[in-house]
């Protein structure tokens, strides 16, 4: 009997442990995404204030172009581990909205850019929300 406890302990030990582990990755992991978003909001939203039909500057697109490139490998790294904790339909959405902000700064359209980075960041703070442990989501 005594072993008994000891093993339904170890177990339970592990299991608090992996969700705690899990926690700290989903922090991180949204942390990061909000930089990456941080960035991009800087770059669209600083040559368009006053004018939404206003073009971004040529070089601001090909910075915004590869920050984006570089966001969208990441998260394709990052989606398959979060898919694996919680599955969700919005971890595919942001792949998709990271592409279609791609191909708006190409076509430089500033205001749908905007929208779409609008979009983008709302999804990922959703996403954090649904996965992130809070004690108000048990009671």
């Amino acid at each position: 009997m005594k072993q008994a406890k000891i093993v339904a302990l170890i177990l339970f030990t592990v299991l608090i442990a992996g969700g705690i582990a899990e926690q700290f990755y989903i922090k991180r992991t949204f942390a990061a995404a909000a930089e990456y978003t941080a960035y991009l909001d800087r770059t669209i939203n600083a040559e368009t204030i006053g004018s939404p039909r206003r073009e971004i500057d040529g070089a601001d697109i090909a910075s915004a172009i590869e920050r984006l490139n570089d966001f969208e490998k990441w998260w394709d790294e990052r989606s398959k581990i979060i898919e694996s904790l919680a599955h969700n339909r919005d971890i595919k959405n942001v792949a998709q909205e990271i592409s279609r902000l791609i191909g708006l700064l190409e076509i430089q359209n500033a205001a749908e850019a905007q929208i779409s980075l609008v979009t983008l960041k709302a999804t990922l703070k959703n996403l954090e929300q649904m996965l992130s442990f809070k004690l108000e989501h048990i009671i």
